[in-house]
């Protein structure tokens, strides 16, 4: 049996999808920047405000880099 169409066996990168990987780093290097920005804050509210302005920017650069990554390894996702 496969679970895969047109009757090819499973592959070790068809296990966990490369887009699932790509995503999950996003996440984390999110969570991380996130958890600086709360140290900073409590350490130096100043300057903290300032690196959670710049964070925004930041936050869409990488989803949208992440949402390009997914469509690339989605053959018919969205055509850039």
């Amino acid at each position: 049996m496969t679970d895969q169409p047109g009757g090819h066996p499973p592959t070790s990168s068809s296990v966990v999808p490369r887009s699932w990987i790509v995503s999950s780093m996003a996440a984390a290097i999110m969570v991380g920047l996130v958890l600086l920005g709360v140290g900073m804050t409590t350490a130096s509210p100043e300057r903290a405000r300032t690196y959670w302005m710049w964070l925004v920017p930041v936050f869409g650069v990488v989803c949208v880099v992440t949402a390009y990554m997914r469509t690339r390894h989605h053959p018919g996702g969205a055509q850039f």
